[in-house]
This record gives structure tokens, C-alpha cells and sequence, in this order.
């Protein structure tokens, strides 16, 4: 059976060699789910997230896979996310944060030194109601060059005859 519950199975029709039906029987059956599902992340862990870089941070999110539900992919939406800052380092504890990831990067980028560590928790629950939970760590850091530069080796303007190779 696929689906947690309580069942009703009767036994009717049946017959012994000589044809005699037997009066119907009942059982009444329990199929229950105690497995939560198994949750695997997409992407790296931990995530590095350059904040001088003009990438826009996107979750890779994550797939499960349940005894009963099948496979369960991120974009179903069952996967809820919390977003953690850590609050402690020697205690290695976590606060929840009260506003969006993309707020938190956008402030962030606003700074002139970050080097900050969230969690993301990303929990499920199969339709049994068995929870459980993964854990990402995502880290922000400001790389040391905040926009492009790039250095020309040589004279300027730099002279090369024409129909000769160029290295």
C-alpha cells in the first residue's frame, strides 16, 4: 500500500475444493510511515558568495527522495527555508534573520568589510509527517578588488608591424 492509513481488507469468494463458500472475513490493517525523507542539496557546501561580484546569489536548493512521497524536487515548493546568521562562533549558534537572504546581501554590499556565515536550513516534511531537515552554510566576503582591473604590460601605444604574427 502507498498511502499511510487505516485499511479495511474482507476476504470474500472463496471456496473450498468442493465448492462451499466461506462466510466473508474482515482485518483491519494499519500501513504506517515512520522514515522522513531524505534530503540532498544541490550545489556546494559551503557556498562562497562574492559580494564585488555582479552575480546575483541564487539558492541551488535541494531534492528528497521518501519511501511513500517518491522523489520531491525544489520546485514542487514543499521545501521550507530558514535563514540563519551565526551569532557565536566558539559556540557555533545561530539566530534566525528577520528579513529576505537578497535584503541581507544588498546591505551587505553597502559595507566596506563583510565577512559574515549564515545557515540555510532547509526542512520537509512527506505527507506521514515525518520532518527532516538538511543544512547549508553560506558564507559573505568582499573580495580584495571591489571592481575589474586590469594591467597592460609594455609600451602604450605598443607598435607591431603589419603582416607579422602577433603574440
Amino acid at each position: 500500500m502507498e498511502v499511510a492509513g487505516l485499511y479495511q481488507l474482507t476476504y470474500q469468494q472463496i471456496s473450498d475444493p468442493s465448492g462451499n463458500l466461506i462466510e466473508p472475513k474482515s482485518r483491519w490493517v494499519r500501513v504506517y510511515d515512520n522514515d522522513p525523507p531524505e534530503i540532498t542539496l544541490y550545489g556546494s557546501d559551503p557556498i562562497y558568495v562574492d559580494l564585488n561580484s555582479s552575480n546575483v546569489f541564487k539558492d541551488p536548493g535541494a531534492f528528497a527522495s521518501d519511501n511513500l512521497d517518491g522523489a520531491i524536487e525544489w520546485e514542487d515548493g514543499r521545501f521550507e527555508v530558514v535563514v540563519e546568521v551565526l551569532a557565536n562562533e566558539g559556540t557555533q549558534s545561530y539566530n534566525p534573520i528577520t528579513t529576505t537572504f537578497e535584503e541581507v546581501i544588498a546591505l551587505a554590499k553597502t559595507q566596506a568589510s563583510v565577512n559574515a556565515s549564515f545557515r540555510f536550513k532547509y526542512l520537509l516534511k512527506d505527507k506521514a509527517g515525518n520532518q527532516s531537515e538538511a543544512i547549508r552554510q553560506v558564507i559573505l566576503l568582499n573580495s580584495p578588488f571591489d571592481v575589474p582591473t586590469i594591467i597592460m604590460h609594455g609600451e602604450n601605444p605598443f607598435y607591431h608591424e603589419v603582416n607579422t604574427g602577433f603574440v
